[in-house]
């Protein structure tokens, strides 16, 4: 936009952004009047921005003279915010939807992410400043550290502001997004059964199989696996909660483990391990369960029969035992998962050791494991020991628990001579106390 005077000896130059003016005073012989300048000046409406314009032409020596444009006013532009950034993961070898295309094997390529570790640093060194045009008006750059934040933060992440890391909120595999935003990749689903044309599936992350389990499959999971469906003759890890809207059968090897509570229909004929709770709507039969915070089963309809079922803190099942009295123990004991990790873990290492090519390295990682967990059951025995009259372990029959049961909490055992209707066992001032469930 340019505006002049009436004969043009005066001239005002305003920038389409509205942050600049330039004057130029074209050499007459006609002396030219301040109050003619001043009256441009007010008729063009430029309010803001003069000394900034002095202070420019003072810094950058600039003489005014006739004929030639000089800085009139000067506004302040808004300005970004200054971020320095950096990935923590490989950027050309992380997760990539087309690459996998469903392919799990594929998974092995990518660069794999840690709940609660680093995936990318980010660090706002200014943050953004508002504007002022030669106008007078205000342009704010609303941009708050937040919002800043949030733009670089894509799925299953988070920013620490303690570490100025962008973390991850799951486990899973690092990628960026097609908003060009920081992700972590965490769930994954499979829309058929499991048999012998799948490879065997090890992944981080969150798995859904909307089919069942079988043919000796192994799966391994750092993260929360849902089945709906049986699981069948396979063998499950997760360091999260198991799902299985369906029944565990004839899993007997290594089974069913997880770090977080494991939830089932029925299970039959195999092994199931938790370090936290483990609830059944249904049978359990002829198993080897275990958990470290509880075995709970529905109350009108569970049942335990055959096999042994042991807790860190409680039982519970509508039915422990049936009619034909067929051997099945339930106990309470201390750190019964910790110390059936142990034992898993000591198998596989005189399995490795047999090998003729054995991976030592793997072999010391296992070894300092199992010295983990030995200082975990020793601190869990002492403590127990202690609190051994604060902790509440109870095993509960809703209904009926049937002669030939046998029923240990701690040192204290018994083994049941008739049919009980209803009855709780605890141990107080040291000894078995059979109640009445009320």
């Amino acid at each position: 936009m340019k505006l002049s005077n009436e004969n043009e000896t005066i001239s005002i130059e305003i920038s389409e952004d509205k942050y600049s003016a330039f004057m130029t005073i074209k050499k007459t012989n006609e002396p030219i009047k301040e109050n003619d300048v001043l009256k441009l000046i007010e008729e063009s409406g430029i309010v803001y921005g003069f000394e900034n314009a002095n202070s420019f032409v003072e810094q950058k020596a600039i003489s005014k003279d006739y004929d030639i444009p000089f800085p009139l006013a000067i506004g302040i532009k808004p300005t970004d915010a200054q971020v320095e950034f950096e990935f923590l993961f490989d950027e050309n070898n992380c997760y990539n939807e087309k690459a996998f295309n469903n392919n799990f094997a594929k998974l092995k390529d990518f660069e794999t992410i840690k709940k609660g570790k680093p995936v990318a640093r980010l660090f706002i060194t200014k943050m953004p400043q508002n504007g002022k045009d030669i106008f007078g008006t205000t342009n704010e750059n609303d941009k708050s550290k937040e919002d800043i934040i949030n733009s670089y933060l894509g799925e299953n992440v988070s920013y620490s502001v303690d570490l100025s890391q962008i973390v991850a909120d799951k486990s899973g595999y690092p990628y960026i997004n097609s908003l060009g935003k920081v992700s972590v990749k965490n769930t994954f689903e499979i829309n058929s059964d499991l048999d012998l044309s799948f490879e065997n599936i090890s992944l981080s992350g969150n798995l859904v199989i909307n089919g069942n389990i079988k043919d000796k499959i192994e799966i391994d999971i750092d993260g929360t696996i849902e089945v709906n469906g049986d699981v069948n003759n396979a063998t499950i890890e997760s360091t999260e909660e198991i799902i299985i809207n369906g029944d565990i059968l004839n899993c007997r090897s290594q089974g069913i483990i997880s770090q977080g509570n494991i939830s089932f229909h029925s299970a039959e004929n195999s092994s199931v391990s938790s370090s936290k709770k483990i609830f059944f709507s249904k049978n359990i039969h002829f198993c080897k369960i275990i958990a470290e915070e509880g075995v709970i089963g529905d109350q009108e309809e569970s049942s335990i029969v055959g096999g042994l079922v042991q807790s860190g803190v409680l039982i519970e099942a509508a039915l422990i035992g049936n009619s034909s009295a067929i051997n099945t123990e339930v106990e309470i004991s201390i750190s019964p998962f910790t110390k059936e990790r142990m034992l898993l873990l000591t198998k596989k290492i005189m399995e490795l050791k047999e090998l003729p090519d054995s991976d030592k390295s793997q072999i010391q990682q296992m070894e300092t494991e199992l010295d983990v967990l030995e200082d975990k059951l020793e601190d869990d025995i002492n403590n127990a020991l202690m609190n051994s009259e604060s902790t509440s372990r109870r095993i509960t029959a809703y209904k009926n628990i049937f002669s030939g049961v046998y029923v240990r909490i701690l040192k204290k055992s018994q083994t049941i001579l008739e049919d009980l209707h209803k009855s709780s066992f605890t141990i107080e001032n040291g000894e078995l106390i059979i109640d009445e469930y009320m």
